[in-house]
């Protein structure tokens, strides 16, 4: 299912990372992701096109031509407040200006952006004594 997601708090809290606080109409079912891992698939659309706010995603980049469809990345929702019925998600700054980062860097209150999800694969046993997580 997709969301439009409304930007209420942009912050820059390092050269690394800017942090975006989201809110939007419906956006209950994304406060409910449980998966350790649960991340949203955001859909950044090129300059100047602007879609309406309340359209179907896959129905609309069906009918956009190819030039004008979004671009996606996923990212992990790095917290989660069902009291303010808020999102948070942290964006990696890139010199490059990859097309997420590029959006972040600007996102200010007001802003907006189309989600798709939750998804996540990995939801540890919260009986669990421990857990242990190897990576190289």
């Amino acid at each position: 299912m997709s969301y439009l997601l409304k930007v209420v708090e942009a912050s820059t809290h390092s050269d690394a990372f800017r942090r975006i606080v989201f809110t939007g109409k419906g956006i209950g079912p994304l406060l409910k992701a449980s998966d350790g891992d649960a991340y949203v698939k955001l859909f950044f659309f090129p300059e100047g096109v602007k879609p309406p706010k309340d359209a179907d995603m896959k129905k609309l980049r069906k009918s956009l031509a190819p030039k004008d469809r979004p671009q996606s990345r996923s990212y992990t929702i790095a917290a989660v407040n069902k009291k303010d019925k808020t999102l948070t998600i942290d964006f990696t700054r890139h010199s490059n200006g990859g097309v997420g980062s590029a959006w972040a860097e600007t996102a200010a209150p007001g802003s907006w952006v189309y989600a798709f999800g939750p998804r996540g694969k990995y939801s540890p046993d919260p009986k669990a004594d421990a857990i242990i997580i190897l990576a190289d």
